[in-house]
């Protein structure tokens, strides 16, 4: 496997007010505190190589929500609220904030609801197609849907190489960069004690991750006053990248980009493009 970037140097663990333990990782870096939140089923190292492109002009973190990555799995439900206290519970452990943010598809919406339940947590916003749901037809049915379709996933395998082998086959591993896959390879697999290796965010955890009744909605950010950059690949259509435009009329100071040729796994098909965007718009306000 080729190298994955700025990889994370240490780790931290914090307990939230609900008892949720939980971890984030440091990238290194120097400047304003800029915390990234992945998306449902991936983990906070899987970013490596857009943290390789922030780590110049931010000191990153990222976190691993609640059953993914190294965070344990929660005792009750998945409920995406208690994503966004994962959010806030890293914040205020690291003792930085308010903080920059990048936030995709889950941990974007969580990001978001973390900054409506908690204002002046961020300084400003960057989401990549955030999972914040509009109330239209059609939601509950694509929950189930991805919930179904990831219980189906092989989750054990001899080996990393033979990991990134079989993902880079398959949907949605097939669209990633090599060096984002080996990322999501080195941090998103367990070493098991019989030689194999496995998924750390279990596919009947991520199917309870879309099968949770608490999702967040386009109401429940609808407070959020920070400056946000909302990013949507062009390549796909469907949620999320279709609730872009009712987000955008909710939010106080959003704006849109779009990327022509990226899907909803753009952060992880071309990191750097993305990382372009969001050191220009995270580095405005925080460079305040």
């Amino acid at each position: 496997m080729t190298g994955v970037g700025s990889a994370a140097a240490r780790s931290a663990s914090f307990s939230a007010y609900d008892g949720q333990q939980g971890c984030a990782h440091h990238f290194g870096g120097c400047g304003p505190l800029l915390l990234i939140a992945h998306a449902a089923g991936f983990c906070a190292g899987a970013y490596a190589p857009l943290a390789a492109e922030l780590v110049d002009r931010f000191e990153v973190w990222g976190v691993d929500l609640r059953g993914h990555g190294d965070s344990p799995a929660p005792a009750g439900d998945f409920s995406w609220d208690g994503m966004a206290r994962d959010v806030r519970t890293v914040v205020a452990g690291l003792g930085r904030g308010p903080a920059a943010f990048f936030g995709h598809s889950l941990g974007g919406g969580a990001g978001m609801r973390a900054e409506a339940l908690a204002p002046g947590t961020f300084t400003s916003i960057y989401v990549y197609e955030p999972a914040v749901l509009p109330r239209i037809a059609g939601v509950g049915a694509a929950g189930s849907a991805m919930s179904a379709k990831v219980r189906q996933r092989r989750a054990v395998f001899s080996s990393r190489v033979e990991a990134v082998a079989r993902l880079s086959a398959r949907t949605p591993f097939d669209t990633m960069c090599a060096d984002a896959l080996d990322a999501f390879a080195t941090y998103g697999l367990r070493d098991n004690a019989d030689g194999t290796v496995g998924l750390k965010c279990a596919p009947t955890n991520e199917a309870l991750v879309y099968e949770a009744a608490n999702k967040i909605t386009v109401e429940q950010v609808a407070g959020v006053s920070a400056p946000v950059l909302l990013g949507m690949g062009e390549r796909e259509q469907g949620l999320p990248a279709a609730a872009a435009p009712l987000i955008m009329s909710a939010l106080a100071d959003a704006r849109l980009v779009s990327y022509p040729g990226l899907g909803h796994l753009g952060p992880f098909e071309s990191p750097s493009r993305v990382a372009v965007d969001v050191a220009d718009h995270l580095g405005r306000r925080s460079n305040r």
